[in-house]
């Protein structure tokens, strides 16, 4: 049985479970960030402070 929005209970759990783990990937990559803040000093330049910033960013 569909719903009015075409998305059968299996696919919204699904698609949930999904979001859920995204969200719990994103507080493990962030929480050491959190925890101990980064210094940066504009005057290194991009490349230089990108690195600081490895694992949370992607490439340049």
């Amino acid at each position: 049985m569909e719903s009015s929005q075409g998305t059968t209970p299996v696919k919204e759990e699904d698609r949930l479970r999904k979001q859920l783990k995204d969200v719990e990937d994103f507080i493990l990559t962030m929480t050491p960030f959190a925890m101990n803040p980064i210094t940066i000093d504009l005057d290194d330049g991009v490349k230089v402070n990108f690195t600081r910033f490895a694992g949370v960013v992607k490439g340049i």
